[in-house]
């Protein structure tokens, strides 16, 4: 048993850097092409039950988790791979005078901005960018950064460069919270069927990433994900 669990690891590692070298627009237009946008009907509903139930807010449980009080009030803040733009909904409603969601798909982006028009919210934009960079957010100065659940679906390389990047859209005094897949053992890199990229780091791999980046740890937090192999590391980072 323990030899066909090291066979799996192996190949899956093999599968996984040889994707490497597949072009990134590739990727993500076989990513997208599955069932992975939300329709509107079901971001909208999303949103209206978060808005029912403020104290079920991703900032609030973050602020619990990380010991440090994430004060939206008047701040500008962007999510890398915003989804649905649920999360940016919330931001508005907790008081931030500007939120700007970045995705790769300029179908979800336009599902998105319906969905947010449509429930009332205005000081928002939703950036379709390459998928291999934030470059096309230069010029752009935030004080919350924040990504959830998005950089295990990213190559490694692409994940180093979002962090890199997100350094020079970071206010001096601003945050940057990112909640991604991690492994109790070693980093887990595969290549998977639904996503494409299945990465559940160690904590020392991506802290290391985080730090070649220029990014200082605050705080950090473990949330369960129901799984012997992996949990949810929740970092709350700074310049």
């Amino acid at each position: 048993m323990k030899a066909l669990v090291v066979i799996k690891f192996c190949i899956h590692r093999i599968l996984y850097w040889g994707s490497t070298f597949l072009p990134l627009r590739f990727l993500w237009k076989k990513l997208h092409s599955r069932y992975y946008h939300p329709r509107l009907d079901e971001i909208k509903n999303r949103i209206s039950r978060a808005k029912l139930e403020p104290s079920s807010s991703i900032f609030v449980r973050w602020s619990a988790q990380l010991n440090q009080p994430l004060n939206l009030m008047n701040k500008k803040v962007l999510e890398i791979g915003h989804g649905g733009a649920w999360y940016l909904a919330q931001a508005l409603d907790e008081g931030a005078s500007y939120a700007v969601g970045y995705e790769i798909s300029d179908e979800l982006n336009q599902r998105a901005y319906s969905a947010l028009w449509q429930l009332g919210y205005r000081d928002f934009e939703l950036i379709t960018g390459n998928g291999k960079d934030l470059d096309t957010l230069n010029g752009y100065k935030f004080d919350l950064i924040y990504s959830v659940t998005v950089l295990q679906h990213l190559p490694t390389r692409t994940t180093k460069r979002y962090l890199c990047d997100a350094v020079k859209l970071l206010n001096d005094d601003g945050f940057f919270v990112v909640q991604t897949l991690h492994s109790y053992g070693k980093s887990m890199k595969r290549v998977s069927v639904t996503d494409l990229f299945s990465v559940a780091y160690s904590e020392k791999e991506f802290a290391l990433h985080c730090e070649n980046a220029g990014l200082k740890q605050v705080s950090f937090a473990r949330e369960n994900y129901e799984s012997k192999e992996t949990y949810w590391g929740i970092y709350l980072l700074t310049k």
